[in-house]
Parts: C-alpha cells; sequence; structure tokens
C-alpha cells in the first residue's frame, strides 16, 4: 500500500472558478512573450532540434546557487550547509537530497520511461496541461524514426500554451500534432476513442490542481489509455503528517497566509520533503495525486511499474516524483 493520505477535501477559497481563471490568467500573460520569441527564431529558420537546443540552454544558466525568481518567492531561507557553495554551483534535489551541482539534473527518466512503454499499437501520446509543448517537443525527436506513425496531442487551457506549442510542431509539418483545450476540473477525454491504444503524460502540471479527485482517472480508464508516466511533485504526500498540515493550511485561509510569511526553508539534508511540502501549501499545490494513485493500485485498475520519489529538480522547493502506471 502506498502511504498517502486521502480524507479531507479543499475549501472554496482556493478552489473556485475565480481562483481558477487568476492562475490561468497568470500563465496566460506569462507565456506570451515566449510565444513572441519562439515565432521570431522560426522566422528566421530555426529547426526544431535549434529551439530545443536554445530551451535546454536557457534552463541551464546559471542565475545564482537559488535563482533570483525563487528567493523573491519565498520569505525565509536558511542556506544551511550550502551558505558558501561558490559560483556555478546551484542548489538541486537529487536522488531525494539536497545537492550543489553545476547543471540541473535533466529529465530524460520521463522521456526514458515513455519509449520503454511504446509498442507498435500505441498510435497516440497525450500530455495534460502540456505548457508551452517543449515535453512534447522534446518527446518527438526521442521517438524512433522507424516506428508506426503516432499522433501527439497537447491537451493545455492555456490558448498561448497551445499557440506556442503550434509554432514549435511548425517546423516539423510531418509530424502528426494536435492541440485541445483541457480542464482538469471537468476532465473530457472522449477525443481519444478514435485511437486504439494510448500513453497519457503528465508534468508539473497536476500540481496546480489542489484537489484532483478520481474523476482524471475515471476518465482515463474509461478510453483507451493503456499507461500513463506523470513527474509530478508529489514525493512529500507519502507522508500523513505532512499531508495533514498542508491540508489544515488549506482549509484555513488565515493559518496559510500566517505559515507563508513565517516559514523558514532550512537547506540541510533531511529537510527536502519538509520543504517541498511548504511549497505546496504556499503555492495551493495538488494534496492528493498519489492518493489517487494507490486508490487505483490497490483497485487493481492499474499496474504500477515506476515510482521514484524526489528523483531530481530545477526548482529544489518542487522536487519531482515520477510515476509510471500501466492499465491493470
Amino acid at each position: 500500500m502506498l502511504n498517502a493520505p486521502s480524507d479531507g477535501k479543499p475549501v472554496p477559497w482556493y478552489a473556485n472558478s475565480t481562483e481558477r481563471q487568476k492562475r490561468l490568467n497568470a500563465y496566460e500573460g506569462g507565456w506570451r512573450e515566449p510565444l513572441n520569441k519562439v515565432s521570431q527564431h522560426i522566422s528566421m529558420g530555426a529547426t526544431l532540434e535549434d529551439l530545443m537546443a536554445r530551451r535546454h540552454e536557457d534552463t541551464q544558466k546559471y542565475t545564482g546557487f537559488i535563482a533570483e525568481w525563487l528567493m523573491d518567492s519565498v520569505a525565509r531561507i536558511d542556506l544551511g550547509d550550502f551558505i558558501d557553495s561558490p559560483p556555478p554551483n546551484r542548489l538541486v534535489v537529487q536522488n531525494g537530497s539536497y545537492a550543489a551541482l553545476p547543471r540541473f539534473p535533466g529529465y530524460s527518466a520521463l522521456f526514458q520511461t515513455v519509449l520503454e512503454l511504446l509498442d507498435d499499437d500505441v498510435d497516440c501520446i497525450v500530455e495534460l496541461g502540456s505548457g508551452l509543448g517543449y515535453n512534447l517537443a522534446e518527446l518527438y525527436l526521442a521517438l524512433p524514426k522507424d516506428g508506426p506513425p503516432r499522433t501527439l496531442i497537447a491537451c493545455e487551457p492555456s490558448p498561448s500554451g497551445r499557440a506556442h506549442t503550434e509554432a514549435l510542431f511548425s517546423t516539423v509539418p510531418q509530424a502528426r500534432m494536435a492541440t485541445r483545450f483541457f480542464d482538469y476540473h471537468a476532465p473530457e477525454l472522449d477525443f481519444l476513442s478514435e485511437f486504439r491504444k494510448v500513453i497519457v503524460i503528465s508534468a508539473h502540471s497536476i500540481e496546480q490542481i489542489p484537489f484532483l479527485g478520481p474523476n482524471l482517472y475515471t476518465a482515463m480508464l474509461a478510453g483507451p489509455v493503456a499507461a500513463c508516466v506523470h513527474q509530478e511533485p508529489i514525493g512529500w504526500q507519502r507522508f500523513p503528517n505532512l499531508g495533514r498540515r498542508v491540508l489544515e493550511f488549506h482549509q484555513d485561509r488565515t493559518a496559510w497566509a500566517k505559515f507563508v510569511t513565517d516559514f523558514t526553508y532550512v537547506i540541510t539534508p533531511g529537510r527536502e520533503t519538509e520543504n517541498a511540502a511548504a511549497w505546496a501549501a504556499a503555492c495551493l499545490y495538488n494534496n492528493d495525486l498519489l492518493a489517487q494513485v494507490s486508490d487505483f493500485s490497490e483497485r487493481g485498475l492499474i499496474r504500477l511499474r515506476t515510482l521514484i520519489y524526489d528523483y531530481g529538480s530545477i526548482n529544489p522547493f518542487n522536487p519531482s516524483t515520477l510515476v509510471a502506471w500501466t492499465r491493470g
């Protein structure tokens, strides 16, 4: 049994439609500039490989031991064991522990896991909450070129995100690519019925949904979804004490606001999951994906293939856990 909290539901102050729209508007506004930039590069003849190389270069740029935007996002940080870490080292989580590295760990495990799940019957790969489309672009470049044709579908609520994805894939007109509006709060996956066998992925998108509930998994298993790979920051959810604390803050706005102001992120080995839970509480991030995985697994509806907690990070307060399952 996966050790994950599953009781309690969020209250309307952070889950209502107004708050959800604010979150979506923030992404919509923030992604217009990347859309303009990628369009300019494409107009100058950039290929998809060029665009992905630029993306990787931008991701790896040194912006301090902890990036300035991240320092500005928290009230208190105690660098602890890492107070004297020299440039170009930056703080990361690797294999569940804080480390100072000159480069961020890659997320190749996400793509490698998808490739391991592929067989000749898989004719569609879907990303839920696909953002700017870079994950699907990376996956497209990694797919075996001698394999059967496969459709890639980017499911994203933000118009700017969908437009950015379409711009990326305009450089490879031979690709079978589609974008669709998608809402985790009302997951509609009937469009998958035209495919034989589907793999679904999510990467730091379910994190944005404070309470997922069972509807997404019910919708996936009602169609031809054969496998799913999540890269989501849910490692802290395996500890019931942290789950209860996060849920308490999510249910009490006054306590939440005080916590955001008072909590100190102590950067020392052993504090990784506590800090990750604090980040999830402060950002109103998901608190029940691991519980859904656990429930559907225990009922025999899915079969876990991979579960690696806190295997890597770019944001050291929000490390990724890798989950892969196949239909039970």
